[in-house]
Parts: structure tokens; C-alpha cells; sequence
């Protein structure tokens, strides 16, 4: 008789959280009952697989050879813990860093969940220029479908000339703030400037208009170093569709 759990025991198994049993198979003539549930393992994990490397083209770009492992590594640590595999690789840019993994390859994970986050996100009113330049603290937002990363390496070449079909360039080292954002139905990237990138931050963090002002003042080190760019920051922003009000 079956246990009042069996659909959660089941599912257990199937997801690899627990060690398959035949216990609540009968078997046949050609496969015993570990066999048969070991059926359902492996077509699961066929479409784990399917999902995971749908979702990171970029870093599938820079593990290479090495990909089969640092994955099914990764999902034998973090298994799917939803009822869908839409967000398989959630977590795989804090256990990249955990392990010690080459900083491109974090930079490059985040970037891919970013894009992922970005192209089903909703979106809200945007602000006009007018209303930006009318002064006071506007209530500004990032749109939901922008994310930022302040990235060691400029993954974002690789990854949109890869999925351009363009040649690759050389990975290189150094400081690049970039915002990924949705626009037309594409998702796309933008390489900012330290002071601007940091604008947007604070207001993603919900400082306002005014702390972003504060905080591309910290980053540049003057308030003289800024003041004459904002218009075209925010010129570059509301054109890009960056900002939300409320």
C-alpha cells in the first residue's frame, strides 16, 4: 500500500533529492523496478539539461568543454525546487562565486539572468524630460524589466556578438557598468559611464532623483565633474525607456 505522501516521495525522486527505490514499482519483464524509475530520472534530467543551457548562452560561451560538469554539478547542488524549470538557474551566480569560479563566468551568469528577468518583466510609466527638468525629488524608479551590472570583464561583447553571429572579441579585463533593458520587444544592453551607472543604482534602490544625483557626486568625486553631463544622462535614460515614475 502506498504512503499518503507518495506524490511528494515521487517527486522526490524524480528530481534526484532523494535515492531512486523500486519500492513502488512492480517491474516487467525487461526492466526491474529501479530500472523503471530510473526512466523517469533521466527524462527528467534530459529536459533539466534542455532548460539550463537554454537560459545561459553566454556562459555556456566560456565554460566550453568544462560545461557538462560545472552544470550537473550545479544542479546536484541547487536542484529545481518549483513546480517549473523556468527559473532553473536562479541561483547558479552565487554558487559560481561559492566555488571559486573565474569572475567572467560570474559576471557572465548574471548577465544572462539578467537579460532572462528583463525580457518577461512588466513595465510602467515612464517619465518625460519635461518632468525630469521641472526639479524636486521626482518619484523615479527602474523599470522592472532593467537590470544592472557593474561587470569585471565585458561579458556583454561576448555574449551579443555570439548571439549576433559575429566574430568573437577578446575577453578583456577592467570597469564596465552596464544596464540591460527591454525595448521593442528586444532585450539590449547599454555601456554607461561610472557616474551615470551609479545614478541609476540609487534610484533602483529607491533614493529618488535626488540620490541618484548623490551618488554619481560620490562616484565622480565633484559635483563639478557631473552637473554638466545629467541632461544627457537622463536624455539617455527616458530615450531608452530606463525610468519609471512611482
Amino acid at each position: 500500500m502506498l504512503p499518503s505522501d507518495w506524490r511528494d516521495g515521487m517527486v522526490e525522486m524524480i528530481r534526484g533529492a532523494v535515492p531512486a527505490s523500486g519500492e513502488w514499482f512492480s517491474g516487467n519483464d525487461r526492466l526491474t523496478p529501479v530500472e523503471q524509475i530510473e526512466i523517469y530520472r533521466e527524462q527528467y534530467r534530459m529536459r533539466m539539461w534542455d532548460a539550463i543551457v537554454e537560459d545561459i548562452p553566454g556562459l555556456m560561451l566560456l565554460l566550453d568543454d568544462d560545461a557538462e560538469e560545472v552544470l550537473w554539478a550545479y544542479l546536484e547542488d541547487c536542484p529545481p525546487n518549483t513546480w517549473t524549470l523556468a527559473r532553473i538557474a536562479d541561483r547558479l551566480p552565487e554558487w559560481l562565486e561559492r566555488r571559486g569560479a573565474p569572475p567572467e563566468q560570474v559576471d557572465m551568469a548574471r548577465l544572462d539572468g539578467l537579460v532572462l528577468e528583463g525580457f518577461v518583466a512588466a513595465d510602467g510609466p515612464a517619465p518625460t524630460l519635461e518632468q525630469l527638468a521641472g526639479g524636486g525629488d521626482v518619484a523615479l524608479a527602474l523599470q522592472p524589466y532593467v537590470g544592472l551590472l557593474r561587470a569585471r570583464f565585458n561579458v556583454h561583447h561576448l555574449r551579443s556578438a555570439a548571439l549576433a553571429g559575429e566574430p568573437r572579441p577578446d575577453l578583456r579585463a577592467g570597469d564596465f557598468p552596464v544596464a540591460i533593458f527591454r525595448l521593442e520587444r528586444q532585450m539590449r544592453h547599454i555601456e554607461l559611464e561610472p557616474a551615470a551607472f551609479e545614478a541609476l543604482a540609487a534610484i533602483g534602490r529607491g533614493e529618488g532623483l535626488v540620490g541618484g544625483l548623490e551618488a554619481a557626486v560620490r562616484e565622480a568625486g565633484s559635483a563639478e565633474a557631473v552637473m554638466p553631463k545629467v541632461s544627457g544622462w537622463f536624455k539617455k535614460f527616458v530615450e531608452r525607456r530606463l525610468l519609471r515614475v512611482g
